[in-house]
């Protein structure tokens, strides 16, 4: 093997193994980034609902004008208000267990001065976030190739 075809492969393997690390060390981050961010606004719309529920008699209660201001919330959010019984007393109906696949799921308690009245759910679907990530695998790969052609051509050009 000539020299000039041994420095081509050294080049393209260094390229194809750089783009193939950064490529899986930025998915993985933005996976772990998503995933975060997408929880923390779960946790986020279940704890404003829990502060909005209120408390009659020791019970939990919301009443329309509760279930108005949490209109624009459970627009993109939907949610289910339990009592301390376990009762649904407000919101959606909560998905069944078989349609829970790739379904992100939060609980919150509602407490008024350390007692618990009942809870909050929230969920949401977290397909969007593989697709994105199945995207953003794609495009990686279209780069490495890019990359990879790009550097046998250039190192062929230069030995």
């Amino acid at each position: 093997m000539s020299i000039r075809t041994r420095f081509t492969l050294t080049v393209v393997v260094v390229v194809a193994v750089t783009a193939t690390l950064f490529a899986a060390i930025s998915i993985f981050t933005l996976d772990r980034t998503l995933r975060s961010n997408f929880i923390t606004r779960l946790r986020d719309g279940a704890t404003t609902i829990a502060t909005t529920v209120d408390v009659h008699r020791g019970k939990a209660a919301l009443d329309p004008n509760d279930l108005q201001e949490l209109a624009p919330l459970h627009a993109g959010l939907p949610f289910a208000v339990f009592d301390s019984n376990g009762k649904q007393i407000a919101g959606d109906t909560p998905p069944l267990a078989l349609q829970t696949k790739d379904l992100q799921t939060v609980t919150v308690a509602v407490t008024r001065n350390g007692q618990r009245y009942g809870t909050v759910s929230v969920w949401q679907s977290s397909q969007w976030i593989d697709d994105y990530e199945q995207t953003a695998a794609m495009v990686s790969l279209g780069i490495a190739v890019l990359l990879i052609v790009l550097a046998a051509i250039a190192s062929r050009r230069v030995a």
